[in-house]
């Protein structure tokens, strides 16, 4: 299971969104850092997740900060 970041919203927030990756996939600072530059450059990202529950959780946070972002079984 994965979750897919396909884009963002004008004023997406780039700290929050590196600050959620290393919570909840346990990234480096420096990768997250990298995934949210790729995105900024528009290409989609794919996470790998185990629990459905948390990759819904980070779908929530990730989308209340500007991100758009799915599950992809």
């Amino acid at each position: 299971m994965k979750v897919k970041l396909t884009g963002w919203e004008e004023g997406m927030q780039k700290i929050s969104l590196t600050k959620l990756q290393t919570e909840y996939f346990g990234m480096s600072l420096k990768e997250a850092k990298t995934n949210v530059d790729r995105l900024l450059d528009d290409e989609e990202i794919e996470i790998d997740i185990k629990s459905i529950e948390e990759a819904r959780k980070f779908i929530q946070e990730a989308r209340q900060v500007g991100v758009l972002c799915d599950i992809e079984e």
